[in-house]
């Protein structure tokens, strides 16, 4: 009996130090999925852009047309925007001045039902070049967040001149 204050306040510092080292884990493990997909979005703008003089080739033009200026600087760009549930984070891939990939790097909170019918409108954005495209009917705040995100990672990719 008069070791219980002593044992419970040493099983509680266990606990604890036990937490932190799970939090831990889980934040590298988060910041690896992150670093994936901005590889994985990197690698499918590159295979994009092979397909696309790939085809330039098949069809004879060997030079590169007069590109007219992009509406965006090339890159990749992250953007958080808030959804049904929480934050909706993306990363989104410019070549050419053109938006050619949004990848999706987080939406943990979000409703799938809802995310799912959301996530229809980021073809749209792509063909459109521009966020500005018409919410999803059913999915309204999800499609928000996925348009503000996009939105805000473009902020850093608009060309000013």
């Amino acid at each position: 009996m008069k070791y219980t204050g002593s044992i419970i306040k040493l099983i509680s510092l266990c606990v604890v130090i036990i937490s932190l080292a799970g939090y831990n884990v889980i934040a590298q493990g988060r910041a690896e999925e992150v670093e994936q997909a901005k590889q994985a979005a990197a690698a499918r703008a590159a295979e994009r852009a092979a397909a696309l003089e790939a085809e330039r080739q098949k069809q004879g033009q060997t030079e590169e047309p007069e590109a007219e200026p992009g509406k965006y600087k090339d890159g990749v760009y992250e953007g958080i925007g808030e959804g049904f549930g929480g934050d909706i984070k993306v990363s989104v891939t410019v070549n050419g001045g053109k938006i050619t990939a949004i990848d999706v790097l987080a939406h943990d909170d979000e409703d799938d039902t809802y995310y799912e019918l959301a996530e229809e409108l980021l073809d749209d954005i792509i063909s459109e070049n521009d966020p500005q495209v018409d919410i999803v009917s059913g999915a309204t705040f999800s499609s928000e967040g996925l348009i503000e995100a996009v939105g805000n990672a473009l902020k850093g990719a608009e060309n000013n001149g």
